[in-house]
């Protein structure tokens, strides 16, 4: 970035790689008002003993908390090929940038010891995989559940791949009663299947042109009809981009 940070607390006993992740991140985070000070490096914790992970407090000093660490888990899953992070764990779930025999790429359930809510832990690949401890498992559809109710509507896109907002289009979908329709897998991907069930919807209760891209005003109206059918689904809340 140019420029040398401050930190409270940097990351300590890193690779020069890992540090220079951690003052991008960091950088871009206090850019959009989240005042990360504390970056935690290696230790002799499982997962920070390989001198490439960091661990982003978001629970301190106007850090953002839940808010501030959606933000980062973004940042980081939108340039990870660039900053070549191996994957990353917030908020109970599991992203990897690529399948390997610890798992798929893409979001998975995670259930090590600690939850990951308090910080967003990452692994830069300056070196060799080193999976992380702690079990893992993915769900049945292929996607974990979203821990939040939470839709960007640039997310809401036929081709669009392990997106949470798409997830809750996908349930929101299969909550409807729609002759035709076809159930729809809950996996995060905009896939045939779900632009079959979206044409449906279109055709049978927006009476618009089926074209299977749902655009703002009917992914609202989708959740509210969902919603109508089964009251307990969470309410949501809908941002324009991610």
């Amino acid at each position: 970035m140019g420029v040398k940070l401050n930190y409270k607390n940097p990351p300590q006993g890193v690779t020069k790689k890992t540090f220079s992740v951690s003052d991008e991140v960091v950088g871009k985070a206090r850019a959009e008002g989240f005042n990360i000070q504390t970056v935690y490096g290696a230790t002799n914790f499982p997962d920070h003993n390989n001198l490439r992970c960091l661990d982003f407090m978001i629970n301190t000093g106007g850090a953002g908390g839940q808010e501030g660490g959606d933000w980062i888990a973004r940042y980081v899953i939108k340039n990870a090929d660039r900053l070549v992070v191996n994957w990353m764990i917030w908020d109970r779930r599991i992203w990897r940038r690529k399948a390997n025999n610890h798992g798929p790429a893409g979001w998975s359930q995670y259930f090590g010891p600690n939850p990951h809510t308090d910080h967003v832990h990452l692994e830069c690949a300056d070196g060799s995989y080193v999976g992380p401890s702690g079990n893992v498992t993915t769900q049945t559809d292929g996607y974990p559940p979203p821990t939040k109710c939470i839709i960007y509507h640039d997310k809401v896109k036929p081709g669009i791949k392990n997106s949470d907002s798409v997830w809750w289009v996908q349930k929101w979908l299969n909550n409807v009663p729609m002759p035709d329709a076809p159930l729809v897998k809950k996996n995060g991907a905009y896939g045939a299947k779900t632009i079959e069930a979206v044409k449906v919807f279109q055709r049978q209760k927006c009476d618009d042109p089926p074209d299977g891209d749902l655009g703002p005003l009917q992914t609202e109206f989708l959740f509210h009809e969902a919603r109508k059918h089964n009251p307990k689904l969470p309410v949501a809340k809908f941002e324009s981009h991610s």
